[in-house]
């Protein structure tokens, strides 16, 4: 098993752009709408979160599987590292999105079920409370379960053999795809409290793409890379990325929600993983430093919408999602929050939490 030490900073930067896709689908969709390329890839932006859970799979095997002993790893330290990266700017985002209620009667009283469960990282286990309270949040009850599955499977997916791991993957991808879509066909109701909206936030239906990334990890560190192969795949998986976004209109969104696209999104991430030497682009400290900075912006977008919002509507401007100028507005107050955040927030709490802290392939 190799043993890598060097940093990915393309990865780094490529969480920025999944993470900023994921705020203009949200957002700006309909500011984009006269730009067909540009409006398929912010319309199909919510699969930035199945690239997210992907790259999760692929980070933490690359970064833990060489420090471990065959694939143990020790537990404490390792819930402690990624409760500390997490947390603390999970928490800023949930007391920000609890402003609102000060104004209500009953206060944050009136959200006491969904601040228990925020506060567990167990909304998204629970039908109709995944999205109350910042619901961009709903991901991290998925990455918890994952942060808590990892150290039981690494062992015994390294000692697996490839058909086994192969097989384990397919069939969970399956599943999360496949149920539901069947739960749509069954009742097609397109309310978000239907069944296909309340089953799509169950976190082991994201399971398939949080392992594939972990056997992406596994080809990566033991070096199983053809360069000529892995390259035709990238085309192959760009090309199929590019051609998704330009039809979208024409696809069943609610197929798509689960991970479709989690092959070509693995293909991506080895292949920026193998050749990160030589993508000096994305190696650039800007497109780092916002890499790094991401994780607050994916946390951080809805409360400040609301607070954009609130200063938009006294200086007389369009809220952002109905004006280019607001947008810009939004996006840059969105980046500058988040950037102080990570400075006087998350990197503090981080070593606060867990010491020294850990060095990474991405930070």
């Amino acid at each position: 098993m190799a043993k890598v030490e060097r940093r990915l900073d393309g990865l780094t930067s490529m969480r920025f752009f999944a993470c900023l896709a994921v705020v203009l689908y949200h957002y700006a969709r309909d500011l984009t709408a006269g730009i067909p390329l540009i409006n398929g890839i912010v319309g199909l932006g919510f699969l930035g979160v199945s690239f997210f859970f992907v790259l999760s799979g692929f980070v933490l095997t690359a970064v833990y599987l060489p420090r471990s002993e065959n694939g143990v790893i020790d537990r404490k330290p390792f819930f402690l590292a990624r409760f500390a990266r997490i947390y603390p700017v999970y928490l800023l985002g949930l007391a920000m999105s609890l402003l609102p209620f000060l104004k209500e009667p009953h206060g944050v009283g009136g959200a006491a079920a969904p601040i228990v469960l925020r506060l567990t990282l167990l909304s998204a286990w629970v039908p109709g409370f995944a999205l109350p309270l910042n619901p961009p949040s709903w991901t991290l009850s998925v990455e918890a379960f994952f942060y808590v599955l990892f150290p039981f499977i690494l062992g015994p997916f390294l000692r697996s053999g490839r058909w086994v791991l192969w097989s384990l993957v397919g069939g969970s991808l399956a599943v999360g795809i496949l149920v539901p879509f069947a739960v749509h066909l069954a009742n097609p109701s397109e309310a978000g409290d239907s069944p296909f909206k309340q089953s799509y936030f169950l976190p082991p239906l994201h399971l398939g793409a949080f392992l594939l990334g972990i056997e992406t990890g596994l080809i990566y560190l033991r070096g199983e890379i053809r360069p000529r192969l892995l390259q035709v795949a990238f085309m192959l998986s760009f090309a199929v990325l590019i051609l998704t976004a330009l039809s979208y209109r024409s696809l069943s969104i609610d197929v798509l929600h689960q991970h479709v696209l989690a092959i070509p999104f693995a293909v991506v991430i080895l292949w920026v993983a193998v050749n990160d030497q030589r993508l000096t682009v994305l190696k650039l400290p800007p497109l780092v430093f916002l890499g790094e900075v991401s994780y607050g912006i994916y946390i951080l977008q809805t409360p400040v919408l609301l607070l954009s919002l609130a200063i938009l509507n006294r200086i007389g401007w369009p809220p952002p999602t109905q004006s280019v100028k607001s947008q810009i507005f939004y996006l840059v107050l969105l980046g500058g929050l988040s950037a102080l955040s990570f400075k006087v927030l998350e990197v503090p709490a981080r070593r606060a939490i867990r010491g020294r802290g850990e060095s990474g392939l991405v930070k």
